[in-house]
Parts: structure tokens; C-alpha cells; sequence
């Protein structure tokens, strides 16, 4: 059988043949080069995604490369030309196809088809499932406008990722999908977005070959590493630094005053580690720092508005004071430092605040020495789990409400709005009602109060619309 893969790089013996520097990623192709010449009734030939000008065809270790060579500016005719050209000389019985993304790809497929040649696709990423997901739960919009650089160079970073390299590509991964009629993939993500996109795929479930340090290292329980701690100056870049349960980081003399972010990664039995830990900052007191923030409480801002305002007792040093307020919450407590630079003490926090969440927030004094460097004091002790947590809430909807029909009339039944026993009691409740889900609703019932619950449900029967 003769085989013709199409792949986004040229393979590290390639590469060396050329006497260019060889990618770093890929590495299972070759594995699986490796694999496949054991095989006598097999012949491989691989065509190689590489900059414009490239021109070459050549046999290493029984392997056939052909290059593939094509620029931003390369259309698909010009693609499909030398698609054409490699078909043509090596006669492959099957194409596999890698790297829905690109070009190259949706050129070698149509090739395949027009000539007759079964050509199977291989499912890694998809981008056109990926995309929703690429700024995670970041609130990017926000992050544009924030008073923060480092979080405007990210945010048009991520934007810019978006449309400028996400979105062209998919266009093109969407028809390689579409057109296809044979599948490789590993996982179920693979299989559903083929099926999603394709609905007559034909899927095949098809493990890689790893590269060979994976079969040729072994494992011993005594080096295994239980838990990693990273620790860097500046988040979200990250050095190993330990493996111990419990961590004492030492401080030199000129680091102190730096603030340092740590993740905790757990690693299991087979070396794999999980996601990420939420962040935790910490550093050391320099000579001279300010006292730490006393007194930090919510002064408005527990299911009373929009907005939380946070009130502390100045702190009083040599030179001006200032604060910086940070921001944990129910939902992420990582934490966020959402202020710099206040000058008095007290702050209204209006940014990004979600419903039926709730925010903790701790105060940081400094001053400036006579070089400019900050002295930064200790955190305040109001976190969540400070004996007196400043602790807030926007006001919110219930998050779970639904609809009895009992034999006297329907029922509405919901769960009390976020807030301690006292807040949930003075809350009233309006029940509105519409025929159309989105628009037009109209009053009920008013002045629901919360009374006693049904398995922590207030309930409610309706008046007659």
C-alpha cells in the first residue's frame, strides 16, 4: 500500500537533509514513519507545509518528502497545482489529511477526490469548536477599557488571536469537514464536532504513536513528584520551584517587597498534571512599610445595587499613603487586584460584578521610599476566610425558579436571593408574567415576602392572569 500524508512541517530528518532548523513539535510523525518502515508492504510519502521558495523531493531512510510550499499570499489553484504534481508521481493508494486549518490541506483534499483517491482526514483542535471557548470567561470587552496596561495589551492580544488567526482559519476547516468522507480522531470532542459539522462522516477512533522517549523512559515511585509549585513575578508566566506539600519560599534581600504568584499543580501516577491551581500572591515586607489596612468592611453593597463600596481606616506613615485593593469571589478565588493607586479609603467596585456571586475583598497600604520603590504593607485580614470577611453582593435574581401545578392553582416555587438570614428576610418579591419569553411581561403578583420555606423554597401561588 502506498500512503501519502499531508502535514504541516517538514520532519526533523528532512530537515536536517535541508540543513534547517528542525520543529519542535510533531514528533509522532516521525514515530510513525519509524513504525511504518517495518512494514514491507508499505511505502510512505510525506508532503511537507514550508515557506515559499522550498523545492525539493527527495528519499530519506525510505521515506519520499515533497514540498508543499505556499504563503499568505498563496491562492488554492497554486495549492492544488502542486497538489496535482506530487499525486501525479507517487500514486498513493490513500491520502491522509493533517491540518484542517490550513490551506494546503483543503488543496490536497479536493485533489484526492477529483482523481479518485480515498483520502481520510485526521481530527486534532478543531478550531471551529475551540473558538467559543478561546477567551475562556475572560471579560474581554472590559479588559480593553481597564486602567490597567497589561491587561489591555492582553485582552487585544486574545481579540486580535480571535479574528485575525482563529477566524479565517475556519472557514477553511469547515469545508475540509464538510467535503470529507473518512475520519481519524481520539477523543469524543474529535467525534462529536465531525458528526456536528458532518453528519455522514465516516469516523474512526485511531491513537498516535507517541514519540520514543514515552516507551523508552521508565517510571519509579521514587521520583515521582506528588504536587509542583510554580511560583514567577509576574502572572501568568511560571518557573517550577518545588514539589513539597507544604512551601516555604526564602526571599533574598533584593527581592524583597516584589510580589510573587504561585499555582499548585497535583501530578498522578502516569506524570500527567492537572489544570491549574487559582493563584495565590505573596511576598515579604520591606524596612518601612505602612501597617496594614484595619477595619475593612462593606459600607454599601450586600444585594443593595450595583455596585459594593469598601471602606477601611486610613493608614497613617512617612509620605503619602496609598492603597491597592484586591478581589477574590465564590466563583474564582484567585486573587484580583482590581485598584492601584487609591487615595482615599474608601473604593466602589462596579467591574465585571456577575449575580448570586460573592466578592471578598482585602487592602494594601504603600509608600514610596526616596528611590521611587514601593512599601507595601501587609493584606488586610478580611478574605473569606477572615473571622470578619469584607464580604459582598450585588443584588440578584434568583438562581433557580420553577412551576408546581397543585390541585388549588399553580405555584411558583424559587430559592431565596443570595445574602445572610437577615437580608434574605427583608427581601420582597414580583412575579411578572408574558406570553412571549423575551418581551412584554406584565405584573402579577408584588410584595411576595420571604416566608417560611418548603425545602428551602419560597412558594407562591399565582393569581389568575
Amino acid at each position: 500500500m502506498r500512503i501519502l500524508w499531508s502535514v504541516n512541517l517538514i520532519p526533523a530528518e528532512m530537515s536536517q537533509k535541508l540543513n534547517i532548523k528542525s520543529e519542535v513539535l510533531g514528533g509522532w510523525v516521525e514515530s510513525m514513519a519509524s513504525r511504518l518502515r517495518s512494514f514491507d508492504n508499505i511505502e510512505l510519502a510525506i508532503a511537507c507545509k514550508c515557506e515559499e521558495g522550498m523545492n525539493f523531493s527527495e528519499t530519506v531512510n525510505g521515506v519520499k518528502y515533497y514540498s508543499l510550499p505556499y504563503s499568505p499570499s498563496t491562492g488554492i489553484n497554486e495549492l492544488s497545482v502542486r497538489c496535482k504534481e506530487i499525486i501525479s508521481d507517487f500514486r498513493p493508494d490513500i491520502v491522509q489529511i493533517e491540518g484542517t486549518e490550513f490551506l494546503h490541506a483543503k488543496a490536497m483534499l479536493f485533489t484526492a477526490k477529483e482523481t479518485g483517491i480515498p483520502a481520510v482526514v485526521s481530527m486534532q483542535g478543531i478550531l471551529n469548536g475551540q473558538y467559543v471557548y478561546q477567551c475562556g470567561q475572560l471579560q474581554i470587552d472590559d479588559m480593553m477599557f481597564s486602567k490597567s496596561l497589561t491587561e489591555i495589551f492582553a485582552a487585544w492580544i486574545l481579540h486580535l488571536r480571535k479574528t485575525k488567526w482563529y477566524k479565517p482559519r475556519m472557514k477553511s476547516e469547515r469545508e475540509i469537514i464538510e467535503n470529507a468522507d473518512y475520519f481519524l480522531g481520539r477523543t469524543t470532542w474529535d467525534r462529536a464536532h465531525t458528526y456536528s459539522i458532518n453528519p455522514d462522516a465516516k469516523y474512526y477512533s485511531c491513537n498516535r504513536v507517541l514519540r520514543e522517549p514515552f516507551y523508552s523512559s521508565k517510571w519509579s515511585i521514587n521520583g515521582m513528584e506528588r504536587h509542583s509549585i510554580y511560583v514567577a513575578t509576574v502572572s501568568p508566566a511560571f518557573d517550577i520551584n518545588s514539589q513539597k506539600l507544604i512551601f516555604k519560599n526564602k526571599i533574598d534581600t533584593i527581592e524583597q517587597g516584589t510580589e510573587f504568584y504561585y499555582k499548585v499543580i497535583p501530578v498522578n501516577i502516569s506524570g500527567n498534571e492537572s489544570v491549574n491551581s487559582p493563584l495565590a500572591m505573596g511576598f515579604s515586607l520591606m524596612s518601612g512599610a505602612p501597617t496594614a489596612p484595619t477595619n475593612v468592611k462593606i459600607a454599601d453593597g450586600r444585594g443593595t445595587k450595583n455596585s459594593i463600596q469598601i471602606t477601611w481606616d486610613t493608614v497613617t506613615a512617612d509620605g503619602e499613603v496609598k492603597y491597592t485593593i484586591f478581589r477574590t469571589s465564590s466563583a474564582d478565588s484567585s486573587l484580583t487586584q482590581i485598584v492601584a493607586g487609591q487615595s482615599t479609603n474608601s473604593f466602589t467596585d462596579s467591574k465585571s460584578l456577575k449575580p448570586n456571586v460573592y466578592y471578598y475583598y482585602q487592602v494594601q497600604a504603600y509608600t514610596l521610599d526616596i528611590t521611587g520603590n514601593k512599601l507595601k504593607s501587609p493584606m488586610s485580614d478580611s478574605n473569606a476566610t477572615s473571622k470578619n470577611p469584607a464580604e459582598g453582593f450585588i443584588l440578584s435574581a434568583p438562581n433557580s425558579i420553577k412551576v408546581q401545578k397543585r390541585d388549588d392553582g399553580l405555584y411558583l416555587l424559587w430559592q431565596p436571593s443570595i445574602g445572610n438570614e437577615t437580608e434574605q428576610a427583608a427581601y420582597t418579591y414580583n412575579i411578572y408574567y408574558s406570553v412571549n419569553e423575551k418581551t412584554d411581561y406584565n405584573i402579577c403578583d408584588s410584595g411576595i415576602p420571604t416566608t417560611e420555606l418548603e425545602d428551602g423554597y419560597i412558594v407562591a401561588k399565582v393569581s389568575t392572569i
